[in-house]
C-alpha cells in the first residue's frame, strides 16, 4: 500500500469530481474504499451496504441537524485512514469543511471550484434540491438551491488545500496533474488521460449549454444572491426575510438538456 498522504476530494455536486477522483487514484496509485463507490465516505446512497428507502440528510449544517453533524464528524475521524487512500465528497460541505479546517497534516486535499450556475442548473434539471437545506432566507426552491449552493462554495473555500477550476479541467489534463504535484511535491505521478472523444463532445455540450437563457437566468439569480447575501451578512445590513423572485425565470426544473451527460 502506498505510503503517500491520503487524499480528499471535495467540490460541489456535477463538478467533474468522479473523473478528478478516478484519475487522481491512477495518478497517484491510491487505493479506494471498497465499502463505498466513487470514494463518496459520506453519500449513504454510495455504500455498499444500502439497500432502498430513505434518503441521506445531504447538505447537514451545526444548525439544521445538530447531533447528527457531530456523529457524522465523529465517523469521518474514525473511517478515513491517513495514508495510501482517497476520498471524495460532494454532498456534506459543511461537515467536510468543519473537519477539513482542523490540523489534519497528514491529509492532502484538492478541491474543485466550479461555476455555481453550471451545478445549479445541472441539479435543478435532475430535480435535486437538497442544497436548500442549507438556505437562511426564505423563497422559492430555485432561490433556496442557489444559496444553499453559494453557502457551500464559501465554506470549500475556506479549506486549506489546492484548488483547480473546473474550466481548468475542461481544458487540460496537465492542470489536473500540476494540482497533484503540489500536493504531492516529488512524488512519481502519471499524467492523466480523459480528454477522450466522448468527454470532448460533452464539453462542447455544456459549453453550448451555457448560452441558452435559462443559464443566463441562472447566472443572473446566483448574482442577485451573492448581493443579497453579502448585504444582509457582509454589508451589514439586516438579514432578509424572503427573496425576490424575478418573474421572468421559468420554472427550471423542466429546462431543457442531455440527460446523458455527468456534468
Amino acid at each position: 500500500m502506498s505510503r503517500l498522504p491520503s487524499l480528499f476530494v471535495v467540490a460541489l455536486p456535477r463538478s467533474l469530481s468522479t473523473l478528478v477522483y478516478e484519475q487522481s487514484c491512477l495518478a497517484l496509485v491510491l487505493q479506494q474504499p471498497l465499502w463505498t463507490s466513487g470514494g463518496e465516505v459520506l453519500n449513504v446512497e454510495r455504500f455498499a451496504i444500502y439497500g432502498t428507502g430513505g434518503l441521506g440528510l445531504n447538505y447537514m449544517t451545526t444548525k439544521t441537524y445538530p447531533e447528527r453533524f457531530d456523529q457524522t464528524t465523529a465517523f469521518l475521524q474514525h473511517v478515513v485512514q491517513p495514508s495510501g487512500f482517497a476520498y471524495k465528497d460532494v454532498v456534506q460541505p459543511f461537515v467536510m469543511a468543519s473537519w477539513l479546517r482542523c490540523p489534519r497534516a497528514q491529509l492532502a486535499v484538492l478541491k474543485i471550484a466550479s461555476p455555481v450556475a453550471h451545478v445549479a442548473s445541472a441539479m435543478l434539471a435532475r430535480r435535486w434540491d437538497y442544497p436548500r437545506r442549507a438556505a437562511h432566507f426564505r423563497g422559492d426552491t430555485v432561490s433556496q438551491v442557489i444559496e444553499g449552493l453559494v453557502r457551500a462554495e464559501q465554506e470549500l473555500e475556506r479549506i486549506p488545500g489546492e484548488s483547480i477550476s473546473f474550466e481548468e479541467l475542461l481544458e487540460s489534463e496537465h492542470a489536473l496533474a500540476y494540482a497533484l504535484s503540489r500536493l504531492y511535491p516529488g512524488a512519481d505521478i502519471t499524467i492523466p488521460r480523459y480528454l477522450t472523444p466522448g468527454f470532448i463532445e460533452r464539453r462542447q455540450q455544456y459549453r453550448a449549454r451555457r448560452h441558452c437563457t435559462a443559464y443566463r437566468q441562472i447566472e443572473e439569480r446566483v448574482a442577485e444572491m451573492r448581493a443579497l447575501m453579502f448585504d444582509a451578512e457582509g454589508g451589514g445590513g439586516a438579514m432578509s426575510e424572503s427573496v425576490q423572485q424575478p418573474t421572468t425565470c421559468r420554472n427550471l426544473f423542466t429546462m431543457p438538456g442531455p440527460r446523458r451527460a455527468t456534468w
